[in-house]
């Protein structure tokens, strides 16, 4: 499920990416900004995990990057529950 990062408000747009100009109806923040992308990573130096981007200020305002993929929520959920699945396995049999 994608959501605003700002509010937690699912998106309910068509497709697979919300357009450029596209709103949050309930905070009004738009959903194409980098705290909604899932390159975005806040323990990064940059906030980014692409190599090649350039710099953008405040990372929860419209942004028209060409990499921008919004985070779908359930996808990042299943991840940290394998990747915590697969710590503990290793966890148990380490040596």
């Amino acid at each position: 499920m994608k959501k605003c990062s700002g509010c937690g408000t699912p998106w309910g747009g068509f497709g697979s990416q919300p357009r450029e100009r596209e709103a949050c109806p309930t905070c009004r923040r738009y959903y194409r900004c980098c705290a909604n992308c899932r390159h975005f990573d806040a323990r990064s130096s940059s906030q980014c995990t692409l190599r090649n981007t350039q710099y953008v200020g405040p990372r929860d305002v419209l942004n028209y990057c060409p990499e921008f993929q919004m985070t779908d929520s359930l996808e990042v959920a299943r991840q940290t529950k394998i990747s915590l699945a697969r710590s503990r396995w290793d966890q148990l049999f380490a040596k």
